[in-house]
């Protein structure tokens, strides 16, 4: 691809809500034109139920791995063009090893 950015590795953040709690667009972690995208270990307090915390358009690959909100749920990668959830890391391994048996 011809992005702005090679690569870009977002791990072992803390994102929190700065302005109002009620804000209906708050995002935690976005990856936009860059080529390949990590999101590991990263925690969201956004005080929103946007199920989006983590996003990414017009990246090459992407991988998401563990992680969540303040209180444990899993928030799962959100591809912003193609309008859908993508797979945790951990889950397309697991996958990978049942369908391998």
């Amino acid at each position: 691809m011809n992005n702005f950015v090679e690569s870009a590795i977002d791990c072992k953040n803390v994102v929190r809500q700065f302005a109002s709690p009620a804000d209906p667009v708050a995002r935690g972690i976005q990856f936009v034109s860059c080529d390949q995208g990590v999101g590991q270990n990263n925690i969201f307090d956004l005080g929103c139920d946007d199920t989006r915390l983590t996003l990414d358009a017009r990246v090459g690959e992407v991988a998401y791995l563990n992680n969540q909100r303040q209180s444990g749920v899993p928030a799962r990668g959100w591809d912003n063009l193609g309008q859908q959830r993508r797979d945790d890391l951990r889950t397309r391994i697991e996958d990978a090893t049942l369908f391998g048996i």
